[in-house]
């Protein structure tokens, strides 16, 4: 009896049916293909229709049917290399071929958007991102420090770079060199900084040290106080794709007709879970 509930089970949950989408750039999908395909071309089939309804299409959208541009990653992606392949080509050509089972409902790209968009169980999408390689994405950080001073006022600098690499910004009265780490994961940013902050009667304070930052969120890192008077930096850093996309953003899941990123979606299964 328990093995036949755990069958059931296990039915019920490939059965459910989610659609997720990717904020990536068409070429990520192409650039391991022949150079015929770096960029859409009519052999992209366009769909008529909207393969389902969803709130990730609007009317007029222009579908790209791109399951065959995917077909040969789900094929190797467990391989670790990716050789020049034609998704195109003939099936008696085809020489990896994926369980047709463990395929997505649909994929298709959404040029309004530029989203990749799919359809099917939980398995396969996630059999999908994992042959997406989300993680080879160029990536660059966004560092912002903020000073108030003793006198209540404000300065913010912010900078942006690629992670691992130092690069630095400062006025007359306040400067900041960073250099960030941005973990596999996009959760967390390794932090290596340098605050000098000129005050009016001519003292300088600088502070040289490491901290681990969360996505977007203020951390104090330095601060001096006598008395009622003092000044605090506070140092934030975002990570994001080296097209503007923070890396927070990239994944999306539909739930119950509106489209949340997973990280908010995540935030709000928590909160009702406390």
């Amino acid at each position: 009896m328990k093995q036949i509930t755990l069958v059931f089970l296990l039915v019920a949950v490939s059965a459910h049916a989610e659609t997720m989408g990717w904020r990536i750039p068409f070429d990520h999908l192409t650039r391991n293909l022949w150079p015929e395909y770096q960029a859409p071309d009519h052999r992209v089939p366009v769909l008529k229709d909207h393969p389902a309804k969803s709130a990730f299409f609007e009317p007029g959208d222009r579908l790209l049917d791109a399951a065959q541009l995917i077909r040969p990653f789900l094929s190797l992606f467990d391989s670790g290399e990716i050789p020049e392949i034609d998704p195109f080509a003939k099936p008696e050509e085809e020489t990896n071929k994926f369980p047709e089972h463990l395929l997505c409902d649909w994929i298709v790209w959404n040029e309004r958007s530029e989203m990749l968009v799919a359809g099917g169980g939980p398995i396969q999408l996630l059999l999908l991102e994992k042959a997406l390689d989300l993680e080879s994405l160029p990536s660059c950080v966004k560092v912002t420090a903020c000073l108030t001073t003793e006198d209540g006022e404000t300065q913010t600098l912010s900078v942006l770079g690629r992670s691992g690499e130092r690069f630095s910004t400062a006025t007359e009265t306040f400067k900041l060199e960073v250099a960030p780490n941005l973990a596999f994961d996009w959760s967390l940013i390794d932090t290596q900084f340098a605050v000098d902050y000129h005050r009016p009667n001519g003292e300088v304070f600088s502070v040289n040290s490491s901290t681990t930052l969360q996505h977007d969120q203020a951390v104090p890192v330095a601060s001096w106080r006598e008395g009622e008077r003092g000044w605090e930096v506070t140092l934030s850093a975002i990570g994001l794709t080296t097209y503007g996309v923070p890396f927070q953003e990239i994944r999306w899941t539909e739930v119950e007709g509106r489209l949340v990123t997973s990280h908010s979606h995540s935030e709000e299964v928590r909160k009702q879970a406390v």
